[in-house]
């Protein structure tokens, strides 16, 4: 997991289900900062949790893209 966070070059794309972090993992470091980028996205224009037609149709900015 330290590599993984700590090796980021020009962003993250966590792939989970929206439901699961925010139920049974809302207590592991991914729950816990899939709360964060939630919280402090309210209220913009890009919301921290997009879907899969979304992405696979690149409608949505991705890191690195």
């Amino acid at each position: 997991m330290n590599v993984m966070l700590t090796r980021c070059r020009q962003g993250m794309v966590v792939v989970s289900s929206k439901s699961f972090l925010q139920g049974i993992a809302r207590d592991t470091l991914v729950g816990k900062m899939s709360a964060h980028w939630t919280s402090t996205r309210k209220g913009e224009e890009r919301d921290a949790w997009v879907n899969a037609k979304d992405v696979m149709n690149q409608r949505v900015h991705l890191p690195g893209s």
